[in-house]
């Protein structure tokens, strides 16, 4: 709002600079002066009238975050990730340290020995080797090659689909190469990677290319009528489909390893390769299974990894994570680098391809490089390591695969011409192996799906078996969570709280505050209280979405303050004002999962690392209004309710639990096609090995507990039929404390309003 400045009466004509120093004012001064005091005076009320209008007006919209007014904490949304790039450095360091200091042969023999028998152990126990039932579906014959259409089965009844490319006029048994396809949909019927492998059988090498799962022609998200992946990326199908492995102490790594392995089963198998010369090549995601392969299967003497190797520090802190077959359970924490799976095959011939303007970081790439050529060198064979780089992006590029071509022209024994030709690739319709383009509509079979439910069902048996001795499973449940979920109790004295700010509201006001937690970042809350007499309780509440998401006016919050509570709502590490972090803002449909594989690296969970905040905020809830944790309601919403399951389970906060919309358990989660990703964050690596959600609720016992309209693993309200088997545990826990009443379940389809199952639960 502009307004003009009130002006001076005009001075009189033939004056300068206005009045004579020592010449006395005149009556008509005097009156001009007060006139002008007087203007003044009115605008500037009628300015602070305006302000207050306008401010009132500003006040119609409450602003109830915290960080905005804290500048220091502007990076505070990453501050999740942030803590575990600090927490990851430790065991890199450490290793880097330790490999500084080999220097004799012996002292990297024993280095090698210690790395692959941790990798074997991250990747864990492979399944017994079944026969293949390999059969070819078709052949296609082309000018100077033939193409074998292949299925295999690297697990009973789980179909791989590959095609073998066989050079004609063969004169004895020749090198062969597997390949292994990059993320793409269209796996190696790929043009660029079909260069390639045209240009290795021109060369006289036998190649047989594989489809990866969830590429190509085994698709585990099938749209039955467009014939297409639902998830259109491959490899966020791949983490989709592959992170719930996790939950089970498995892995997609290590199933996609098996395929490949069981493929060279294949290619030894057959009349014309030589089985003691055996390669492996494959770019970018083809290029992680390289790595993998070549470094566990004894049988592959020379590798060539494209667009992939790089190492760990450089990766987090630039791309962070990939996707779920890029990761092991604990694969950081176990000090393990990528650069170890070079080392792991040392002195055999190995080439790491790169380019300097990669998704992947290059200088990660020279690091790693530098770490394994210290290795082939000890072993007497420093030129079986070598590595060729390009100026480009995340591509295959003329230099590289001629450097290629080479590579396996050297060292598996077919010396020629390395120089890149065009080729003509096959058409799809040549390249299809099954009859309908698809195994899941051709042969059926297995899926990822399908081996999680096998495996949930195994271990949900074993959990069962546990559970007959209540007792004693249940402590052992506490114990395991509080180590699987990563939990570290926070050490040393909290900050003092910062008061930033109230709002007024109709019987009640709304607080908020900053609890500091360390350089990095500081927990934002809001704390509302009725007004007069002191809370009859307070409530603890935490929604995923951050401490506003039910703060509005006629909001659930307000719910409880109405019933005379005081509820203070923080904003957890990761949520709210403190998310979602730049991995997340730059891909969102793929950074969630990344930064769920960054705990799953460290064998921790971002639920442990939340519980840290949880526990913080109980303690400012003790400090404001001298309430024991015991005496404190925990209230909870979807997600968030197994945050708070570990939370009150290990630690024993809260007197009463109420979980709205809560995940049933983590088997209904990693048995569901598709789920929601906040479930899939909120779920602890390893956890189906020793517990799931149900176990941590019956560790509440006696305490009240609330279950109300509880979702499978779909993110679907889950029918009383599956609430009444998954909870059978809690109410044996809850009859054997003497008072089976005070855990209750409540359905939005039962007569009861769910206002009068938290009002009754309240009391």
């Amino acid at each position: 709002m502009l307004i003009e400045p009130a002006r001076l009466p005009p001075r009189k004509s033939g004056s300068v600079g206005g009045s004579a120093p020592n010449r006395r004012p005149t009556a008509s001064h005097s009156r001009a002066l007060l006139r002008f005091v007087l203007r003044s005076l009115s605008l500037l009320l009628l300015l602070a009238v305006a302000s207050r209008v306008e401010a009132a007006a500003a006040g119609e919209a409450e602003n109830l975050r915290v960080l905005d007014f804290w500048q220091s904490y502007s990076d505070a949304p990453n501050a999740l990730y942030k803590d575990l790039i600090d927490d990851a450095l430790v065991p890199l360091r450490e290793r880097q340290e330790r490999i500084a200091r080999l220097r004799t042969r012996s002292d990297w023999q024993q280095y090698q020995r210690d790395t692959h028998a941790k990798l074997l152990e991250l990747v864990g126990p492979f399944p017994e080797k079944t026969p293949l039932h390999s059969r070819a579906l078709g052949v296609v014959q082309k000018d100077g090659f033939r193409v074998e259409k292949i299925v295999y089965e690297s697990q009973p009844r789980l179909f791989v689909t590959a095609a073998l490319f066989i050079p004609d006029r063969l004169t004895g048994r020749a090198p062969a190469i597997l390949y292994c396809s990059g993320h793409t949909p269209l796996s190696f019927h790929n043009p660029v990677y079909q260069h390639v492998i045209l240009n290795l059988v021109q060369r006289g090498f036998v190649v047989l290319a594989f489809d990866p799962i969830n590429q190509g022609e085994r698709l585990q998200f099938l749209d039955p009528e467009t014939g297409k992946s639902e998830i259109a990326a491959s490899g966020l199908g791949h983490s989709h489909a592959g992170a719930p492995a996790f939950v089970l102490g498995s892995s997609l790594a290590r199933l996609m390893i098996w395929d490949g392995i069981r493929g060279l089963d294949y290619l030894v198998s057959r009349e014309e390769v030589d089985p003691r010369r055996l390669g492996v090549t494959g770019r970018s995601g083809g290029g992680t299974q390289t790595a993998y392969i070549a470094a566990i299967d004894e049988r592959v003497l020379a590798a060539a990894p494209e667009n992939y190797i790089t190492n760990f520090e450089h990766l987090l802190k630039s791309r962070g994570p990939q996707d779920a077959e890029q990761n092991f359970y604990r694969e950081i924490s176990r000090g393990f680098d990528q650069g170890d799976f070079v080392i792991a095959r040392a002195p055999k011939p190995t080439l790491i391809l790169a380019t300097t303007r990669d998704i992947f970081s290059i200088e990660g790439t020279h690091t790693a490089f530098a770490e394994a050529r210290r290795a082939f060198e000890a072993f007497g064979h420093p030129e079986a390591m070598a590595m060729s780089v390009d100026d480009d992006v995340h591509a295959s590029t003329r230099k590289n695969r001629e450097a290629t071509y080479a590579f396996f022209q050297q060292h598996l024994g077919l010396p020629g011409d390395s120089t890149d030709i065009p080729v003509e690739p096959l058409t799809a319709e040549e390249l299809r192996i099954t009859a309908t383009g698809q195994v899941t509509t051709s042969l059926g079979g297995e899926t990822i799906l399908s081996l999680n439910q096998r495996e949930a069902a195994r271990l949900g048996g074993e959990l069962d078996e546990n559970r007959r001795d209540l007792t004693g499973h249940l402590a052992v449940v506490k114990a395991k969570a509080a180590e699987l979920a990563g939990h570290e109790p926070a050490a040393g004295r909290d900050p003092a709280p910062i008061f930033s700010g109230r709002y007024q509201r109709d019987g009640y006001t709304i607080e908020k505050h900053l609890l500091p937690v360390d350089e990095r970042y500081a927990i934002p809350l809001l704390a509302m209280m009725p007004a007069g007499a002191r809370p009859a309780r307070v409530v603890l509440y935490l929604h995923p979405e951050g401490k506003a998401a039910a703060a509005g006016a006629g909001g659930e919050m307000e719910w409880f303050v109405r019933q005379g509570c005081a509820v203070v709502a923080p904003d957890i590490i990761g949520t709210g004002e403190l998310g979602p972090g730049f991995l997340e803002t730059n891909d969102p449909t793929h950074g969630g999962f990344r930064t769920w594989f960054g705990y799953v690296l460290m064998g921790k969970s971002i639920v442990g690392r939340q519980m840290r905040d949880v526990l913080r905020t109980m303690r400012f809830i003790e400090q404001k209004f001298g309430t024991q944790s015991q005496e404190v309601a925990g209230v909870a919403r979807g997600s968030f309710a197994a945050l708070l399951l570990h939370t009150a389970a290990i630690e024993g906060g809260g007197g009463r639990i109420a979980l709205l919309e809560p995940l049933l358990s983590y088997e209904s989660l990693v048995s569901s096609r598709r789920y929601p990703l906040p479930y899939l964050q909120s779920a602890v690596p390893a956890a189906l090995t020793a517990y799931d959600l149900p176990d941590l609720a019956a560790c509440l016992a006696p305490r009240k507990l609330l279950l109300a309209d509880a979702c499978d693993g779909s993110g679907a309200r889950a029918d009383a039929a599956a609430v009444a088997r998954e909870t059978e545990v809690i109410v044996r826990a809850f009859a054997a404390s003497g008072d089976p009443a005070r855990f209750s379940v409540f359905r939005s389809d039962a007569q009861q309003s769910l206002t009068q199952a938290l009002a009754d639960w309240l009391k």
